[in-house]
């Protein structure tokens, strides 16, 4: 009888795993489940899949505002915690966020322990409200993001994690995973916010291109691009009408800017402002900077000036996109957020920082 009980489990898991590669793994596929890796801090850790609710670590989500890791009368949701810790900390591998936790909607993800630091992929559900981005800036080896397309708060496109909803056109970028090794990336041009860290600490890509929002004027918060060993170009599409000063920092092999006319025209309608459109320029962490631009002003010439950088003329480069926006599948959220109460609001969109 246990043995039967034992074999039935055991196949459940293995269909489990099975429906949930069958729609995730292709994106996942850059290492063998079971091949060992060496990781660039001399870590060998064998490749492994988290696919059930017991590989993770919970709390439970109370109406009156309370975290706890027991069941209470008013919980209503639960939030994943970790990895396991159970596994230790030799933990390598695939995470496929479960959508519920003993019948209750997994709807939030908290900050990463240290230890659960060397995570290949991530793929949150669609009940999934509220993700601490901390958690992914913890994973320094991760390599893709993946939303369920039903998610009404967040998606992906190539790997790369998105807040809002392409339906209203609040987009965000969130995540570009720390470990993914493209060498040149073309935001989502919908996207109107690129957020703090964004793009912080990869050491492949070599150019960026923020394409801009074609309806909504895009803005990059402080430390947006940032501790990008690899970076040599970065490309402002048009639409991009603003650069936190501090929003590109410690690239120090950049040696190309291209700037939008839009930043120029931005700049000029708002007179005494080039600092605040421009001041990013001196702290790039580069010894040697050209700005590329079509359209110069002299808020633009007295940025460069400042920088210590040399202002050129070219064309083509900064217009990107010129088409509509093709905007992915995603449902619109819910009218009424189904996890509010009275005295306790467990918000779908988490408090990321300001600019």
């Amino acid at each position: 009888m246990k043995t039967a009980k034992h074999l039935r489990t055991a196949l459940a898991a293995l269909l489990t795993l099975a429906l949930l590669c069958g729609t995730t793994t292709a994106a996942f596929a850059a290492n063998a489940l079971n091949e060992a890796i060496t990781f660039p801090d001399g870590a060998l850790m064998n490749v492994m899949e988290f696919v059930h609710e017991y590989d993770y670590d919970y709390y439970y989500l109370n109406r009156d505002g309370t975290k706890t890791t027991d069941e209470q009368a008013d919980t209503y949701a639960v939030s994943i915690r970790r990895l396991s810790k159970r596994y230790g900390d030799t933990l390598a591998g695939y995470m496929y966020i479960p959508e519920t936790y003993r019948g209750y909607p997994v709807v939030r993800v908290e900050r990463f322990d240290a230890y659960n630091n060397h995570i290949l992929g991530i793929r949150y559900p669609k009940t999934i409200t509220t993700i601490d981005l901390q958690s992914l800036d913890n994973s320094p080896y991760l390599r893709w993001i993946e939303v369920d397309p039903e998610n009404p708060y967040y998606f992906s496109v190539d790997g790369v994690l998105y807040q809002g909803n392409t339906q209203t056109g609040s987009i965000t970028l969130s995540r570009y995973p720390q470990w993914k090794q493209d060498t040149e990336f073309i935001t989502f041009p919908g996207a109107s916010s690129i957020q703090n860290g964004a793009f912080a600490n990869n050491p492949y890509l070599q150019k960026l291109t923020i394409a801009g929002s074609t309806a909504n004027e895009t803005d990059l918060r402080s430390g947006a691009v940032s501790g990008m060993s690899a970076l040599q170009t970065l490309v402002f599409g048009e639409g991009v009408a603003s650069v936190n000063r501090n929003a590109v920092t410690d690239c120090p092999n950049l040696t190309t800017v291209h700037i939008a006319s839009s930043m120029a025209l931005y700049a000029q309608e708002y007179q005494g402002a080039g600092n605040a459109y421009f001041g990013f320029l001196s702290g790039t962490g580069t010894t040697s900077l050209t700005v590329c631009t079509v359209y110069t002003t002299d808020a633009l010439r007295a940025a460069v000036q400042a920088a210590g950088a040399t202002l050129s003329f070219c064309g083509g480069v900064h217009t990107y996109p010129a088409q509509p926006v093709e905007y992915p599948d995603q449902p619109l959220p819910p009218a009424q957020e189904v996890y509010s109460t009275e005295n306790f609001w467990f918000s779908p969109i988490a408090d990321e920082g300001t600019i």
